[in-house]
């Protein structure tokens, strides 16, 4: 839904593109917050030591670093690999001690299953089925954990339709939430002085049933092998679209 474009290159083409730095950051950070709820859920509400919240990012990160290849910009790539790779572990131990020390203590999962949990929709009219991961499910609200460059506004949040699917998943399976769906997005924000940002929204069942239906017609692009550029976007760039140099719709962004 973001670029049917983007779509066509990685899954009917194949031409899969390395991570970009952000993206790094990213899952690390997430492989850290992921394994400190989980060890809240499994010792009586007990956090890991922001430390050791810590040294798992930078590992994670440092380990993934030299295994997988890394999509670099010009400006980075000039700057040299071994620069990059300092910084990028910077900020995701940055990222992970911000979120143990604000807001995993805040934060109550359901249970350890609730933790990274993957789903599977079937809908119908559809050759294949939806599939997903839910950051974090607590009793009353489902949560998402996200590494930004600036605050995520309300507006961009309430019209997100990552967390209506996550809505969705979350009322017909573990624990089912029933209609609103409360959602918090947990923001790192990477600032000169990172800061974490907790933003509020909820999902309507009539939300749903438009995501449906959205869903279903691009499937039919799909089964149709009709992939238009979506090319007003943020991702329509240099920096975030590792298909720019050889698309042919590309925007001309940096």
């Amino acid at each position: 839904m973001k670029c049917p474009t983007q779509y066509e290159f990685r899954y009917v083409k194949g031409l899969v593109m390395p991570p970009g730095i952000a993206l790094h950051v990213g899952s690390a950070t997430h492989v850290a917050v992921a394994a400190n709820l989980k060890h809240k859920c499994e010792h009586d509400g007990q956090l890991m030591p922001v430390g050791a919240v810590m040294e798992l990012a930078r590992d994670n990160l440092s380990e993934r670093w030299d295994i997988e290849d890394v999509y670099l910009q010009d400006d980075e790539a000039e700057r040299g690999r071994d620069t990059m790779k300092g910084e990028a572990i910077d900020m995701a131990v940055t990222l992970s001690g911000l979120h143990a020390e604000e807001l995993a203590p805040t934060i109550q999962p359901i249970s350890a299953a609730h933790i990274e949990r993957p789903f599977v929709l079937e809908v119908t009219e559809l050759a294949f089925d939806l599939a997903g991961t839910i950051d974090v499910q607590e009793i009353s609200c489902i949560r998402d954990t996200k590494t930004a460059k600036t605050t995520p506004s309300q507006g961009d949040v309430d019209a997100e339709t990552q967390f209506t699917m996550y809505a969705w998943a979350a009322s017909l399976t573990g624990n089912g939430l029933k209609f609103p769906v409360q959602v918090k997005v947990d923001a790192l924000v990477k600032l000169k002085t990172p800061k974490a940002v907790v933003i509020e929204s909820r999902r309507e069942d009539w939300q749903v049933n438009a995501l449906v239906e959205s869903i279903k017609s691009y499937g039919r692009l799909i089964q149709a092998g009709l992939f238009p550029p979506s090319t007003n976007g943020w991702w329509c760039s240099r920096k975030w679209c590792g298909y720019a140099s050889r698309c042919p719709y590309y925007s001309g962004r940096p």
